[in-house]
This record gives C-alpha cells, structure tokens and sequence, in this order.
C-alpha cells in the first residue's frame, strides 16, 4: 500500500441560535446546511475523511467529538445523531463551536477503509488524551498510559503540531 498523507484544515466555525433569555445554543439542520455553503467550507463537502467537533474558548480548542465519513464529510458530520450529540456538548460547556478536517494531501478523494479506521482511531485516542470527556465511546478503552516528551501524549504547552488543534490555535 502507498503512503498516505493527511491534511488538518481548520477550524471552521459551526454556526448556531442562542437563545438570549437562556442563554442557550442549538445547533440546527438548517445551521448545517449555512455550514456548508461557506467559501471555506465546501472544498471538503464531498471528501472522504475525519472531522473532530470541538469548542473554542479563548484561544483554546478542546475536542468533544471525532468522526469518521467514508461517503462524504457533508452527508456525514450533521446526521440527526450527531446534532443531539453536539447539542449536548454545546448545553452543557461554553465555547464556540468549530470543525476540523482530516483530508487527504494529494486532492484524491478515497482511501482504504483500513486506513480510514486507523486515522479515526488515532484521531480519537488523542482527542482523549487531551479532553477526558470525550463522547466518543469506541476506541476509548483501555487506553495505553505512556508518553513520549516532546513527541506524543505530552502535556505540557509547547505541543507538536498534531496535536496542535487538541490545545490552542
């Protein structure tokens, strides 16, 4: 098999309605469809990949969600189910929330599932290691407690850049 690279973009502001008397947000099916009409935003529409669901509070990110879409990031990243789960987060934490993309580098649009598998798998164990409240449930047991300074799994603030969308911008 080839070597695969991948590209981070984002973030991308997830738009939603904040209720002014509660103070509280939703995110709705037509702020999906707004959300893939931006300039930004519909290059990665039809691109197989990963996304990761975080807030932004100040300058930070903290992951909520990680997702796999092996059809299309647009027909996968606001399903009913995942609008409840990021309605949730949303009523529960303060921050803005925001998307990244996982995409391939080379502009191809499909990869293997295996692979597609282990980026999601990675992905969401590094989300955990970042955010314990994680809401994905698979691929967040038994996680390996071990780090490597300066390369992986590291806290402290000067992180490398793959983490770099787990901590600040």
């Amino acid at each position: 098999m080839a070597h695969i690279r991948f590209t981070l973009s984002g973030p991308f502001r997830v738009p939603y309605k904040k209720d002014p008397a509660s103070r509280c947000k939703q995110i709705l099916s037509e702020h999906a469809k707004l959300f893939w009409q931006d300039e930004c935003v519909i290059p990665f529409a039809d691109k197989q990949g990963c996304y990761i669901f975080a807030l932004r509070n100040g300058q930070w990110h903290t992951p909520w969600y990680v997702g796999k879409a092996g059809k299309a990031l647009r027909t996968e990243t606001f399903t009913p189910d995942k609008l409840l789960k990021f309605n949730r987060v949303i009523f529960e934490k303060k921050g803005t929330p925001i998307m990244f993309f996982v995409t391939r580098t080379d502009g191809r649009n499909n990869f293997p599932a295996t692979v597609l598998y282990q980026l999601e798998k990675f992905l969401i164990q590094a989300a955990k290691f970042k955010n314990p409240e994680l809401i994905n449930k698979i691929h967040t047991k038994n996680l390996d407690d071990w780090s490597i300074d300066d390369v992986y799994r590291f806290r402290n603030a000067a992180q490398p850049a793959i983490l770099a969308i787990y901590s600040k911008k």
